[in-house]
């Protein structure tokens, strides 16, 4: 028994075989959605979180206060990338997926 078959064994799928040879275990469609209303951007650090999530409408930024601002997909970037590029000491940013139709805790 091959380790795929093993793990198949353990918690089901199909195995897919290339024709190279390679065996891959596939465990079926993923059913969820990877859209940007999916997702919930966290960025923060210790003391403070803001939350960035998109609706039907577009952006919204959730304050470290609790407060609502409406804002552009750049303006959102203009927060994420410095976070990403470790510019700002820490800093922290964590990305969560959701259902798109549920919003988020505030």
């Amino acid at each position: 028994m091959t380790t795929i078959s093993a793990f198949r064994a353990l918690i089901g799928g199909t195995i897919l075989t290339l024709s190279s040879g390679a065996e891959f275990l596939s465990l079926g469609p993923l059913h969820m959605k990877l859209t940007n209303h999916s997702y919930t951007i966290l960025i923060g650090t210790k003391n403070f979180k803001e939350r960035y999530y998109r609706d039907k409408g577009g952006w919204l930024k959730v304050s470290a206060r609790g407060r609502t601002f409406r804002i552009t997909a750049e303006q959102v970037l203009n927060h994420v990338l410095p976070a990403l590029a470790g510019i700002k000491p820490n800093l922290t940013i964590k990305v969560e997926h959701r259902d798109a139709n549920v919003r988020p805790d505030l």
